[in-house]
C-alpha cells in the first residue's frame, strides 16, 4: 500500500519515478501522518507539462483535493465497484477517521484478487450440451474439457468459484457425461461436485428442474460451462441481493462498429443525418446468472426450457428481473470456433 504513496512536496519528476515503479497511472497524495490530502494521475502530470510546467516543479498545485474514497463503515464490494465503474478510477483509497487504512486497485479488484468475503452460496454449472458450435473437437470431448492454455474451461471456472465461500456444486451433465464424470474425478473438485443427470436434453436452463427438491442457498449462481469471466462474483451477489431481484443477468458492454455508413430517417422517409461507420453499444448475455429460488415456482418438472423461456415465464408473472454491467475485457467466450482464438490470444495478454 504504501508504494503509492506520495508528499505533495516532490516534484513532478519524482512523481512520474513513482508511477514507473508501481506500474500505476494513480498515486495518492498524503501527509506523515497517512492522511488522506489527494490523488494525483498521469493524466494530471500530462496537463501540467502541456501547461509548461518543467519536471522541476511541485506537485502541490496540480493533485487532486477532492478525491473519490470510501469510508471503512460504508464499504461493501458494490459500492466499491459502482464508483470504479461510474469515474474510472485506477484506484480508491479507503479511510477510517480521516486516515488511509487500504487502497482497492482497479485490477485486482476486478479479477477478484482483493474483495470481501462472500457468504455460503451455491453454484450450478450447466455442463450437458453437445457443443455443436465446437465440432469437430466436441464430437470427441464434451464441451467442458475444451482447453484454454492445456487447461480444461471447466477447471478455470470452478477454480474462480472457489476463491469464494461457496456451500456446494452442482454440474448438469448429459453429452459424454461419462468422459466428464471421469476427468472431474482426477481434480481436487470432485468431492465438493454433485452431479445432476439430465436423461434427455433440458434446453439450457431445464436441468434446474431437477434441483428443486435440493438444498440450495437461498440467491445461488448459474454458470454456462464455455465462458471465463474475470470479475468479482461477490459484487454481483451483493447487487442481485441490494436489488431484490430473483434474476441477476451479467451482461458485457459490446461495443459494435457497423462497417457502413447508417442513415437516420424521419416518419416521411426525409434523411435527418448520415453516420459513417458508426459504434453502438449493446449489453451480451455472457452466460452467468444469480438466480432467487423463488424462480422454481415457474419451472416445470421434467418439460425443458432455454433461458429466453424462462425470462417471458419471469416477466409475465412479475418477477424482478436485473443487468449487471461487465466490461468486455472481463469475459471470454470459448463456445464456438471463431471467438475461441481471440480469447485464448486475450488471455495470454
Amino acid at each position: 500500500m504504501e508504494s503509492f504513496f506520495i508528499k505533495k512536496n516532490i516534484t513532478i519528476y519524482s512523481a512520474l519515478k513513482k508511477l514507473k515503479e508501481t506500474g500505476s497511472k494513480c498515486l495518492v497524495v498524503t501527509d506523515g501522518n497517512l492522511k488522506l490530502l489527494g490523488t494525483l494521475t498521469d493524466g494530471d502530470i500530462r496537463k501540467a507539462i502541456v501547461e509548461g510546467k518543467n519536471l522541476d516543479y511541485r506537485i502541490d498545485k496540480i493533485y487532486n483535493r477532492k478525491p473519490k474514497f470510501i469510508n471503512k463503515k460504508k464499504m461493501s464490494n458494490l459500492i466499491i465497484r459502482d464508483i470504479f465503474l461510474k469515474f474510472k478510477l485506477d484506484l480508491i483509497p479507503i479511510v477510517e477517521n480521516k486516515k488511509i487504512i487500504d487502497i482497492m486497485i482497479w485490477s485486482d479488484f476486478f479479477s477478484g484478487k482483493k474483495t470481501l468475503e462472500t457468504k455460503k452460496i451455491s453454484v450450478v454449472i450447466m455442463a450437458g450440451g453437445k457443443g455443436s458450435r465446437l465440432h469437430p473437437f466436441s464430437k470427441v470431448l464434451p464441451k467442458p474439457l475444451v482447453p484454454v492454455n492445456e487447461i480444461p474451461i471447466i477447471e478455470i471456472i470452478l477454480e474462480k468459484f472457489l476463491k469464494y465461500n461457496i456451500l456446494d456444486i452442482f454440474i448438469s451433465i448429459n453429452y459424454k457425461s461419462k468422459i466428464l464424470i471421469s476427468y472431474l474425478k482426477t481434480t481436487k473438485f470432485y468431492k465438493r461436485i454433485q452431479f445432476i443427470s439430465e436423461k434427455n436434453p433440458m434446453g439450457t436452463i431445464g436441468s434446474l428442474a431437477l434441483l428443486k427438491n435440493k438444498k440450495l442457498s437461498k440467491n445461488f449462481f448459474v454458470a454456462n460451462c464455455d465462458v471465463v469471466i474475470n470479475t468479482d462474483y461477490k459484487s454481483i451477489l451483493d447487487f442481485h441481493e441490494n436489488k431484490k431481484n430473483d434474476i441477476t443477468i451479467v451482461c458485457a458492454i459490446k461495443k459494435i462498429k457497423i462497417p457502413y455508413g447508417t442513415c437516420e430517417i424521419n416518419k416521411n422517409g426525409t434523411l435527418i443525418r448520415m453516420l459513417e461507420k458508426p459504434e453502438i453499444k449493446k449489453f451480451i448475455n455472457v452466460g452467468l446468472y444469480v438466480l432467487n429460488k423463488s424462480i422454481f415456482s415457474i419451472i416445470g418438472k421434467n418439460d425443458g426450457m432455454n433461458f429466453d423461456e424462462l425470462l417471458k415465464k419471469a416477466k409475465k408473472n412479475r418477477k424482478k428481473i436485473g443487468i449487471f454491467p461487465i466490461e468486455d475485457s472481463s469475459w471470454f467466450d470459448f463456445g464456438q470456433w471463431d471467438e475461441y482464438e481471440k480469447s485464448i490470444n486475450e488471455i495470454k495478454k
